[in-house]
């Protein structure tokens, strides 16, 4: 990058996954100075694990100030390998009238993981959540809840494990709940400064640590859409055993963030 062009960020918390034989569409949202950056113009590419380009610089579409790209479920038949180590290239024609170039690494897989918890959760614990502690701005802790399942999936990742391969999801509902409440009550705390809030968050916090502690749960870990075992996996412990080609093999010691 020049010393005169602008830094971009493209906002992206974890690997994209994409299912096989489904229509589905993929965004990659730009930031510049807390607000989205819009693209004029773009095109997106898809490689596969070894290289080899599913989808070759198509032309993008910009919804909502997002570029985004339609992938069709015959672009990824059930045919398909599934596995990691795919990779999106977006090459964005940005405001400061600049080709900039976002890598974004990717998977096949059969299934996303879903999220597990939602407001009712939350209000199982804290009725007032539902309505006398929701500032008026919003209507949900949706955001919450989202950010709280970012975290996770990337704690998942980050120790080896390949969340689209879990088939017991609501094995993270309490983690989930946990971590959004000790984020709703930080944002209290730092509101309103009273200290009961920032002991909730604490308290919640410890609560989400001692269950990813105990957290454990079965695998699909040769892709055919079933659980492959009843021995239940730690969220701590890596998997290493759901690569199937020549390369992944070479590989199948690195955790994934160093597969890139």
């Amino acid at each position: 990058m020049s010393a005169t062009e602008t830094n971009y960020t493209a906002r992206q918390a974890q690997p994209q996954y994409l299912e096989r034989g489904r229509q589905q569409v993929t965004k990659l949202p730009i930031y510049r100075n807390g607000a989205l950056a819009e693209p004029s113009a773009g095109t997106y590419s898809l490689y596969d694990s070894s290289g080899g380009a599913v989808l070759d610089a198509v032309a993008v579409t910009v919804s909502g100030s997002v570029a985004q790209y339609t992938i069709s479920a015959g672009t990824l038949p059930a045919s398909l390998d599934v596995g990691d180590r795919w990779l999106e290239e977006w090459a964005l024609v940005m405001p400061d009238g600049v080709t900039h170039t976002f890598r974004r690494p990717a998977a096949l897989v059969l299934r996303r993981l879903y999220p597990v918890a939602t407001d009712a959760d939350l209000e199982a614990q804290y009725r007032d959540l539902g309505s006398a502690l929701m500032p008026s701005a919003i209507t949900s802790w949706q955001e919450k809840l989202d950010e709280a399942w970012l975290q996770i999936m990337g704690r998942l990742i980050g120790a080896g494990n390949l969340p689209y391969l879990i088939m017991d999801p609501y094995a993270l509902r309490e983690v989930h709940v946990d971590l959004t409440l000790s984020i709703i009550f930080k944002e209290f705390h730092s509101s309103t400064g009273d200290s009961r809030w920032m002991e909730s968050a604490q308290h919640h916090r410890v609560n989400y640590e001692k269950g990813w502690a105990r957290l454990n749960f079965r695998y699909d870990t040769d892709h055919d859409g079933s659980i492959s075992s009843e021995q239940r996996q730690s969220a701590a412990a890596s998997l290493w055993l759901t690569d199937t080609s020549a390369a992944d093999r070479r590989i199948r010691g690195l955790p994934w963030r160093d597969r890139y």
